[in-house]
């Protein structure tokens, strides 16, 4: 699809954003995301700890793809360590695979995770435990009074 035109020059077409409330991301929610920069991809798979608001991503956590370098005797278990200690979480859905030779004991991998849970949502509460609060709490408060007032 095409993009919307831009609004005038002075003018937004979102509301800006508050302290309070994040601004909405423009293309939507996404399932995938892919990082380019082998030399260094490794290193920014942090930025995805506590990145998804609950209260605003309502897809599925998304699939990482990252390529990245590796010169071990076992690259696929080296890459995968490297993210986990990166991230500060076991990544068990995490395969890698070999992408090319790059040079002579250089191999460039593409390793593949979907975020874990419980690093991804912000404030490590997933929309399943913000449902749980919302009110599930409440009526099971009233329904333990009405058993007790019987």
């Amino acid at each position: 699809g095409r993009l919307p035109p831009s609004p005038p020059h002075g003018t937004s077409s979102a509301q800006a954003p508050s302290p309070s409330r994040p601004p909405a991301l423009a293309f939507g929610e996404f399932s995938h995301v892919l990082m380019n920069l082998p030399a260094t991809a490794l290193e920014f798979l942090d930025v995805f700890v506590g990145l998804f608001d609950a209260h605003l991503w309502h897809a599925p956590l998304p699939r990482v793809h990252c390529y990245c370098f590796s010169k071990a005797e076992a690259p696929a278990a080296d890459v995968i360590s490297r993210a986990e200690a990166v991230m500060g979480c076991s990544l068990p859905s995490a395969t890698a695979s070999v992408v090319r030779d790059v040079a002579p004991g250089k191999l460039m991998m593409c390793l593949t995770f979907d975020v874990p849970a419980e690093i991804g949502w912000a404030d490590g509460c997933a929309p399943a435990d913000i449902r749980d609060t919302s009110g599930a709490s409440e009526s099971a408060d009233v329904k333990r009074q009405r058993t007790e007032g019987s």
